[in-house]
């Protein structure tokens, strides 16, 4: 959907990133090469710069004297070999998962975010994770004042009934004609009934704020 509508090819994704096993969601992922051996080619036009871990931060730098450095690879990738006007997508994960729940820092989430205004590209927040209250709210993405183009969802929107989804703009959505985007299980019902009571537990329970009184 992002190379439909913004008519690029390139995709930008993160090292120590997970997205999935599948074809398409392995390419995107960088987190072990033993999940990547032997099956290759993967995807083309997908690139992958470095999360910002201020833990373990690679460049020395604390919060408090931080100047990102760490986007700074990204502004130089564009500058020198990776033209942004090349690039459809950013897929970013709000906390990255599997690489060690490593929270980025707000002011680089909205540098980054801003850098993706500039150009043209679409800003994707990656929520099957943190998505549906883990954090405190209900989306990641949330806690950083920005709003994406698209989210990817799923694992907690069916409560263990297979589901996922993807929400986008309207112009983004129907960039892709029908039925270019077709499943054999979409929309299947089942899922999509658990996921609507699911819906409504949370609202109920009022477990959202119930995440985040207990993350405090």
């Amino acid at each position: 959907m992002a190379r439909a509508y913004t008519g690029r090819k390139k995709i930008v994704s993160f090292i120590g990133a997970y997205h999935g096993s599948t074809y398409g969601a392995i390419s995107l992922s960088a987190i072990s090469l033993n999940m990547r051996r032997k099956i290759g080619p993967l995807l083309g036009d997908i690139e992958h710069i470095e999360y910002p871990e201020c833990y373990r931060c690679r460049y020395g730098k604390k919060c408090d004297t931080c100047d990102l450095d760490c986007l700074g690879s990204f502004k130089k990738a564009m500058a020198t070999y990776l033209p942004p006007e090349d690039i459809a997508a950013v897929v970013f994960e709000p906390i990255q998962g599997d690489a060690g729940l490593i929270v980025p820092p707000k002011k680089y989430v909205k540098a980054l975010y801003e850098l993706c205004r500039e150009h043209g590209i679409l800003f994707v927040s990656e929520e099957v994770q943190q998505g549906f209250g883990r954090t405190g709210k209900w989306f990641g993405i949330e806690h950083f004042d920005v709003v994406p183009d698209m989210m990817v969802l799923g694992k907690s929107i069916g409560s263990g009934v297979p589901l996922s989804a993807i929400v986008a703009r309207r112009e983004i959505m129907e960039a892709v004609d029908a039925p270019a985007h077709l499943f054999t299980m979409s929309g299947n019902e089942l899922s999509c009934a658990a996921a609507y009571e699911t819906l409504q537990i949370i609202k109920d329970e009022k477990l959202v704020e119930k995440s985040a009184e207990l993350g405090k």
